[in-house]
């Protein structure tokens, strides 16, 4: 039995951080080997410590209001050791029917709307396990949740979208942006509980309006996250991380706004198991800001969140330790030591989503791969030279689409095009202007091999697929802009600006 449980003294926070000894030795994960680092952790600076002293002392006192057993589920939780949610067949049918008898009671006007117009959908059976679940078969507080969910539901994408599954499709461009800038970021890999873990970076938060932000944060959390049976089963580690940098203004939400994603969020039905804050407190106004509203964000939180929710301070070193002491491994983590934001991982979570949605729509990529698969190098220079002379039906989220204008940049298939190419625009930048085509010329080879189309409209506005050279040519234009991008971003002059300067 934990310690916690034996002592009858009132708990602080101070006792679930762990002590703050002056110097610890972390493993962080580094590749395959792992580096033993020596690390300092000193105490809370005064400022910070004082700050957030009210807020530590709320989460407390609710700790303080569970029973024993309540307690050592939620320190099993927050540590990594919970249990995974059993199920027998006869409880399940029990809960199921109770569920059923208690809706049609309820009479909501949400859910009446949604039966209305597909009647299947809100009386499935795996849609109803996700509420029950996530609230371990209290049937009312499923039933409650539920019919939030589908209210919330309605608000942001529409009262005639409440009998139907959202889609990306249904979302805008500028939502698709939102998804790949690096606001969120689902983890490569589990915890050491094996459940799912998301971290909001912080740092991004002015990209967006709140609508915005609250339909994109609905789409990822249920149709991304919600579909991944250990979040039912297991629960999801959550950390909102203090991604911005010494000096950067403090970009911080209204109350109200947060208020409203806060509704919106704990209508999805996934499990809290853990809540992780991370404040470095380097921005000008962060501390007393995250002070002042954390307390009034986490009274809004239900109970069971509230208690499964941890500060933690430093540096980034520092509370990427304290993360990976709560069972969070670094390796695959988006901050890296120093504080920058590592871009060839990002975005991969989305990839993988997208490669997997495709699978889902019946797309059969297998039948494009040449017969010899084994390595992209068989593929035939005059097989990518080909064009299709049948035109393309239906566009398919993988498909890059060549042309101009917004449409096409934001395609769910560009988006994940650019964000590979990223992950080689180092090395493309690094060989010889000679060996450039041939690096495109192989890009286009390993993408092409994995059955990815890239399609243009011909004169009759029919999707024909592009020949090898023009997807070169795209290839290698995209760089140049990355690499023009860059230069702009970190202040450097440009080709043109360099030679008026000279």
């Amino acid at each position: 039995m934990s310690q916690h449980l034996l002592d009858p003294t009132p708990i602080s926070m101070t006792q679930f951080h762990g002590s703050s000894s002056s110097c610890l030795c972390a493993c962080l994960d580094g590749g395959d080997e792992q580096k033993t680092q020596r690390i300092t952790l000193d105490r809370q600076p005064p400022s910070l410590q004082d700050e957030m002293k009210e807020t530590e002392a709320f989460l407390a006192a609710e700790m303080n209001k569970l029973s024993m057993q309540e307690i050592s589920k939620a320190l099993d939780d927050v540590h990594c050791v919970g249990e995974e949610l059993e199920e027998d067949p006869d409880s399940v049918s029990r809960a199921l029917f109770t569920m059923d008898q208690m809706v049609r009671a309820e009479k909501d006007y949400f859910y009446e709307l949604a039966a209305s117009q597909d009647r299947s959908f809100v009386e499935n059976r795996s849609f109803r396990l996700k509420f029950l679940r996530v609230n371990f078969y209290d049937v009312k507080r499923s039933v409650r949740q539920m019919m939030n969910f589908l209210k919330h539901k309605a608000t942001y994408f529409g009262a005639d979208n409440l009998g139907r599954e959202i889609e990306l499709s249904d979302l805008t461009h500028e939502e698709l942006n939102l998804i790949t800038s690096g606001l969120f970021h689902v983890q490569q890999g589990r915890d050491k509980s094996g459940r799912v873990i998301v971290y909001m970076l912080n740092h991004k938060l002015h990209l967006c309006t709140v609508n915005t932000l609250i339909r994109v944060t609905f789409y990822i959390f249920y149709n991304l996250l919600v579909s991944i049976p250990e979040v039912q089963t297991k629960g999801l580690a959550g950390i909102y991380y203090d991604s911005a940098k010494p000096g950067d203004k403090f970009i911080q939400l209204s109350l109200q706004a947060q208020m409203k994603i806060n509704s919106v969020i704990f209508s999805i039905p996934f499990r809290h198991s853990s809540l992780h804050m991370c404040i470095k407190g380097t921005a000008k106004g962060n501390l007393e800001l995250n002070n002042a509203l954390l307390r009034l964000l986490l009274s809004a939180f239900p109970r069971y969140a509230r208690v499964r929710t941890r500060l933690h301070y430093g540096s980034d070193i520092e509370l990427q330790y304290h993360l990976q002491s709560h069972g969070i491994p670094m390796k695959y983590c988006p901050v890296d030591s120093s504080g920058e934001i590592r871009q060839d991982i990002l975005n991969i979570w989305f990839e993988d989503f997208l490669v997997e949605l495709q699978s889902k729509e019946g797309s059969n990529v297998q039948q494009q791969r040449p017969s010899n698969e084994s390595t992209t190098s068989h593929v035939s220079d005059s097989s990518l030279k080909s064009l299709e002379s049948t035109p393309i039906q239906s566009l398919r989220p993988m498909d890059v689409i060549l042309g101009r204008g917004r449409g096409c940049q934001n395609h769910p298939g560009n988006i994940r095009f650019r964000a590979f190419l990223e992950g080689y625009r180092q090395q493309y930048d690094s060989v010889h202007l000679a060996m450039r085509r041939e690096m495109a010329t192989d890009l286009c080879r390993m993408l092409k091999s994995n059955g990815i189309r890239f399609l243009k409209l011909n004169d009759d506005l029919e999707w024909v697929e592009c020949d090898a050279e023009a997807v070169q040519t795209k290839i290698s234009q995209l760089f140049r802009s990355m690499r023009k991008q860059k230069r702009v971003h970190s202040g450097r002059p440009t080709g043109m600006t360099q030679k008026r300067q000279t």
